[in-house]
Formats: C-alpha cells, sequence, structure tokens
C-alpha cells in the first residue's frame, strides 16, 4: 500500500498501537508469525485514517480483531472495512474469544485465504500452492464460527458457539 495520504502522526500512533496491544492481539502475533512466517504479516498498519490490526501485503488481506470495543462502532467499522476493501485488500474479522478460545480454527481459516495461484500452466504441475507453515493446524469440533462482509463467497461455515458470544469473522 502508498504510504500518500497517511496522517502526519501515523508511525508514532502505530508504534504506540503496537506497544500497548491487548493480550488476544499479541497472542495472534506470535501465531501468525510462527504459522505464517513467509506471509511477512504486519501490525497495526497504517491505511488511510484507519490502522489495520494485521496486513499481509503480499496477499492483500488485513485481519481485524472485534473485542468489546467493537460492539458499540458497528458504523466505524463499516466505513473501515469500506475504505480498506477500496484499497483491494480482503477484511477477515475474528472475534477475541475465537482467538482465546480457538486459536487453531482461526489459523486454519487463515491458511485458507493464504492461497497464492501458481503460474498458468505450472511448471509441476496442480492449481494452487498454500503458503508453507511451521505450525499445521486441525479444525476442531466445529466451534469456529465464520461470517463474512464482503462480496466474495465464505468458504467454510461452522458451528454457532462463536456466533453466540459475538465473536467470528465478519
Amino acid at each position: 500500500m502508498k504510504r500518500t495520504g497517511l496522517q502526519p502522526d501515523a508511525r508514532d500512533r502505530s508504534r504506540e498501537l503496537r506497544r500497548d496491544a491487548s493480550p488476544v492481539e499479541r497472542k495472534l502475533w506470535h501465531s501468525l508469525r510462527k504459522s505464517f512466517p513467509e506471509a511477512h504479516f504486519r501490525r497495526q498498519v497504517p491505511m488511510g485514517s484507519y490502522f489495520a490490526d494485521f496486513a499481509c501485503h503480499a496477499h492483500k488481506i488485513v485481519i481485524e480483531l472485534d473485542g468489546d470495543s467493537h460492539a458499540h462502532s458497528q458504523s466505524y467499522d463499516a466505513a473501515r472495512t469500506r475504505f480498506i476493501e477500496g484499497e483491494g485488500y480482503l477484511v477477515i474479522r475474528f472475534g477475541n474469544n475465537d482467538v482465546m478460545t480457538n486459536l487453531d480454527g482461526v489459523l486454519t481459516e487463515l491458511s485458507m485465504r493464504l492461497v497464492t495461484p501458481t503460474p498458468n500452466p505450472s511448471p509441476q504441475g496442480g492449481g494452487e500452492r498454500f503458503v508453507s507453515t511451521t505450525n499445521p493446524t486441525q479444525l476442531g469440533g466445529g466451534e469456529f464460527s465464520f461470517h463474512h462482509q464482503s462480496n466474495r463467497p465464505p468458504c467454510w461455515e461452522g458451528g454457532a458457539a462463536s456466533a453466540a458470544s459475538g465473536g467470528g469473522v465478519k
């Protein structure tokens, strides 16, 4: 993403947000770095007047964590999502509860999204290549909820445990 059009204090604010990260943000950050090192996720990335919790520029994916404060700011979140999607990124939302209680499900959902098309025709044959992970995970028990707000179709929908708690990808 271009660095033009950012607020003058965006770099300092981004550093402050990284320094004051919540335990949920820290947990996901360490898991992203360990599970998807080749994706080069960044955290608290300035995008226009907004800050994305996590961004992978190579795959044009933004991950947003929704905690208690997000329940009261749905219109702000919707505007931020529209802006980021307008920049060509897919916005994936997870509830804090999903990260804390079903991290394997969150990582599995992300691994399905981190697909890179191989050249056509592929020199090795086959279709798509997944970003390799050092911590492959299994989705267990149908406890992970996936809600999608984009015009792209969801690739998986699971149980209602997370949806009932207000979590899940939106």
